[in-house]
């Protein structure tokens, strides 16, 4: 489920396929850090929501001036287990901006219950564990795919997420 009451974030994931709550903290959906600052979906305004057939889009702009960007986020759903989102970014300013987005950030999954919340993020050295920690690895023209895996095997259920970086 998304808010974009105050821009953009991530209240809760959705298994289709099983009963299992998926929970996550609400400065979940997106991260840009710009210089030494990090802003959540929550520093930007929501301008238009467009939805067509199973497709969400939705514009922001950023809410403060040192965030002169035009984001559109697109969520897109069909019959299969997948959602595909896909974010662009536009610079509305006069000066280049040297920002890192990551998309979609999805912060303190937990998946029925912590204890048995599961991640395994292959990398260099492969993660696979049940501690809280952050994970995350370039996703550029070198490593243009990522992968992670989040599940619980107590209750049979788990999220799989693959980023493609098309820059």
């Amino acid at each position: 489920a998304l808010s974009c009451e105050s821009g953009l974030s991530i209240e809760r994931l959705v298994n289709r396929w099983s009963s299992a709550a998926f929970a996550v903290s609400p400065t979940s959906g997106l991260e840009l850090l710009l210089g030494d600052t990090a802003f959540t979906g929550r520093a930007f305004t929501t301008t238009e929501i467009t939805i067509a057939d199973t497709t969400a889009t939705i514009t922001m702009v950023g809410g403060r001036p040192e965030l002169p960007l035009e984001l559109t986020a697109t969520f897109a759903t069909d019959t299969s287990p997948q959602l595909q989102v896909r974010l662009a970014a536009r610079n509305t300013g006069n000066a280049p901006l040297q920002a890192t987005v990551s998309f979609p950030m999805i912060r303190s999954l937990t998946i029925a219950d912590w204890d048995d919340t599961w991640l395994f993020f292959p990398q260099y050295r492969t993660v696979i564990t049940n501690q809280l920690g952050t994970y995350s690895s370039h996703n550029d023209l070198k490593f243009p795919t990522q992968v992670f895996d989040a599940y619980n095997p107590r209750v049979g259920a788990g999220l799989a997420v693959l980023t493609r970086n098309q820059n």
